[in-house]
Formats: structure tokens, sequence, C-alpha cells
């Protein structure tokens, strides 16, 4: 999505195509690389540019799979003992 909110500026960027292999796209990393699980419990990393697929060696069926987003910040956030 180019604008945000706006439906018509969605773009489509790139296809990967492994037909019997991908069970799902799990997120995108910071690098540009696309992070997919397979139906033999694989974790993969896929680069477009490239077009290469890495094998991260991460093993686990892809319920076991979750991405978080992380955001490195100075910001205290208060916890249970309210520090």
């Amino acid at each position: 999505m180019k604008e945000y909110g706006d439906a018509e500026s969605w773009t489509k960027l790139f296809s990967i195509n492994l037909s019997g292999v991908l069970d799902k796209t799990l997120g995108f990393r910071k690098n540009g690389e696309v992070l997919l699980s397979t139906n033999k419990n694989w974790l993969l990393s896929y680069h477009p540019a490239t077009q290469k697929l890495t094998n991260t060696g991460i093993v686990g069926n892809s319920y076991s799979f979750d991405v978080d987003i992380f955001k490195a910040t100075l910001v205290l956030v208060k916890g249970e003992n309210g520090v």
C-alpha cells in the first residue's frame, strides 16, 4: 500500500511460487527478506531481489512460528512493578 488507507494504492511487489512447499507467509525482515514456513516444517528466508531461498535451520510446525514487531526505543515502559 503506497498511500495509507487507500485500497487503490496497493501495488504487487513480487510473487513467490513454491507450489506444494509453502505453508504460509509469516512476515518481512528489516532487510526486505520474507519469512516463510513450509509444509515440511522448515522456516525459510526468501530474498526477493536475488530470488534466493535460504533454509534458516529452524524446524517447527507452522503454528509454532510467530513473528512479532521489535522497535528499539529509549522510552521507559511501565511494568507490573511501575519501573
